[in-house]
């Protein structure tokens, strides 16, 4: 799923994406994600301070730190144009 709409992440819907950024929750987002792993893991991949996202990234994953505090920090990697990405995984 993608921020901040759920939807797939095939194809982003860059229309608008700063305002819909700026007008999203990082926690109703975590919440979202967690109802519908259920049981399951969560995977997170995400990058500190990205433009248009602020510190929603970071918010997303204190939200999903705080329900699910078996966090495994999997990898880290330098993303297209010079940009830092992380991958967390959140056990049930």
């Amino acid at each position: 799923m993608s921020f901040p709409d759920l939807a797939s992440p095939n194809l982003v819907d860059w229309t608008d994406y700063a305002d819909r950024n700026a007008a999203a929750s990082s926690a109703t987002f975590a919440s979202a994600v967690l109802a519908r792993a259920g049981t399951g893991r969560v995977f997170l991949v995400w990058s500190p301070g990205y433009r248009t996202f602020g510190t929603k990234c970071e918010a997303t994953v204190h939200a999903l730190r705080t329900a699910r505090p078996q966090e495994t920090h999997v990898t880290a990697a330098d993303g297209p144009n010079g940009e830092r990405v992380a991958l967390e995984r959140f056990a049930p």
